[in-house]
């Protein structure tokens, strides 16, 4: 009994000191001025400590932001006149990959919902690619011929930076900034056309999962 007492105790201290915390310290150096929020289970994140977070329900998503990214072009490639180009294309195929993915991760009944309208407790949430670091060059470019293989453990890497608002009074509430991998595979594979439209998939996928798991827990405390 006293070992099961010792045992319970250690959990529990072992599950407060990976709870959320907010730190109200230096706030004016923190975007918005808003507080930082340690072990939040992103990269960063940053709360309005004021916001009565706790009392939203739901979230509404706009559709994720591709007018401002940066591209960094991948170290293996060989030639100056083929830069790796954001195009239409790679906006439409991402943004239709965070749609599905958000989706998909709000089909859990319990917790925040998913709605389409602002409202009462609804959370605005814009989701902004800004970074964009392909890990091999594009598919159509002069770099890639016929009998050209290239591996990596991933097809890419992206960060994004989500800002969530009050639905009605657009008020801010908090700001995410979240650096993820596009596959992060276990081993070297060859990126083909097939394998980086799944790992782009997998990497917008486990983005939100986080985004729902962390959020739940950031609520609760």
């Amino acid at each position: 009994m006293k070992y099961l007492l010792l045992l319970v105790i250690s959990m529990c201290l072992f599950a407060c000191s990976q709870s959320p915390q907010v730190d109200t310290s230096n706030m004016a150096d923190n975007p918005g001025g808003m507080a930082k929020v340690k072990r939040s289970g992103f990269d960063k994140a940053f709360v309005d400590s004021e916001s009565g977070f706790e009392s939203y329900t739901a979230f509404m998503f706009a559709p994720l932001d591709t007018t401002a990214v940066e591209v960094e072009s991948p170290e293996i490639q060989r030639s100056r006149e083929s830069m790796w180009e954001f195009t239409d294309k790679d906006a439409s195929q991402m943004s239709e990959a965070y749609k599905k993915a958000v989706t998909q991760a709000f089909k859990k009944e319990k917790g925040m919902k998913l709605v389409e309208k602002a409202g009462p407790g609804v959370i605005l949430v814009k989701s902004k690619l800004t970074r964009f670091a392909p890990t091999t060059p594009k598919f159509d470019s002069i770099d890639r011929t016929p009998r050209s293989r290239f591996y990596a453990r991933s097809s890419a890497n992206f960060t994004m930076e989500t800002e969530l608002f009050d639905s009605q009074s657009n008020k801010p509430l908090a700001t995410i900034i979240e650096n993820r991998e596009m596959g992060d595979n276990l081993t070297m594979e060859e990126i083909t056309t097939a394998r980086y439209a799944l790992d782009m998939r997998m990497g917008f996928d486990r983005w939100a999962r986080n985004f729902r798991t962390s959020i739940d827990k950031m609520k609760e405390n």
